[in-house]
């Protein structure tokens, strides 16, 4: 009886192989929004309001490539992943 249990466990054990991937950390920082010029209430508020635009401009090309690199590097988990 105990003979042919362990004859079974050891034929019926398989080794299964498993495959360890390198999985690279995402090294690109989330950029930071640069601080806004106060909006005076004279002429000046035209300069101001153009200098905001500006900035919020640069911070939104910041993100697009930010995004650009996270779609990249997620791609590039999925290759390594399913190799």
């Amino acid at each position: 009886m105990i003979l042919s249990l362990v004859l079974m466990t050891v034929i019926s054990c398989t080794t299964t192989e498993y495959r360890f991937a390198e999985i690279p950390a995402f090294s690109v920082p989330l950029p930071t929004p640069k601080p806004l010029v106060e909006v005076p209430h004279d002429d000046s508020a035209i300069f101001a309001l153009t200098m905001n635009l500006s900035l919020l401009d640069e911070y939104c090309e910041k993100l697009e490539q930010y995004i650009a690199s996270e779609k990249t590097y997620y791609e590039n988990l999925s290759q390594i992943a399913f190799k």
